[in-house]
């Protein structure tokens, strides 16, 4: 059984997140609930990202 930890009213910086591992780990904190700021190298790829 897996437990999923509710994360609303929580805020989560996320490096490298336009894509791969931090790219999957800013959509769970997202789908979890919490407030997501991301950053990555590449501005076009970090555009797409938020989108």
């Amino acid at each position: 059984m897996t437990q999923r930890t509710d994360l609303a009213g929580r805020t989560a910086l996320v490096t490298g997140a336009s894509r791969g591992i931090g790219y999957a780990i800013a959509a769970e904190l997202l789908d979890r609930g919490a407030s997501v700021t991301i950053t990555a190298r590449k501005p076009d790829e970090l555009a797409a990202a938020a989108e």
